[in-house]
């Protein structure tokens, strides 16, 4: 019962984590077009691609081992890239003397802001989960192939 509510905690932060990901595709687009492309834009467009699959791969991940572990890897890489977007903007805009406000880089780096804290959590439940998965199916598994050796047998091979 307790891995079914953490994969509930855990699939609610995902969809947050997906929807962060859709805003930062459409904020990367509508910006894009109207200012050009700018590095910070692109770089939303590109990340929110990449949330967007992961919403899908941790949708996918329901007793699944393999592609939980797959969604491991790739929220370990979205919060790795969205730091490095975060200190790399700043400091590229700090350097420049950019007016954050004026460019949009500032609502950019608020959203990645949000779009790590989000991706922590849900990366913090499908760990959680991914642990009692494997606790509440490990023991269950080994005793019923052992249930099932002598239980298909018919009742003269049984000694």
């Amino acid at each position: 019962m307790g891995a079914r509510c953490i994969f509930v905690f855990f699939m609610i932060f995902n969809a947050i984590l997906g929807l962060s990901g859709i805003i930062l595709l459409i904020g990367g687009i509508i910006t894009a077009t109207q200012s050009g492309a700018n590095s910070v834009f692109i770089a939303n467009i590109v990340l929110g691609v990449y949330i967007i699959t992961i919403l899908v791969l941790g949708a996918c991940s329901w007793k699944k081992t393999g592609v939980l572990i797959a969604y491991f890897v790739l929220t370990i890489l979205l919060i790795l890239s969205e730091i490095a977007v975060i200190v790399i903007t700043k400091v590229a805009a700090n350097s420049q003397g950019i007016s954050p406000v004026s460019t949009g880089v500032d609502l950019a780096l608020i959203v990645f802001g949000i779009s790590l804290g989000i991706a922590f959590l849900s990366f913090l439940f499908s760990a959680i989960y991914f642990c009692l998965m494997r606790k509440e199916d490990g023991p269950q598994l080994y005793s019923d192939v052992k249930n099932m050796e002598y239980t298909n047998m018919p009742s003269y091979q049984n000694v």
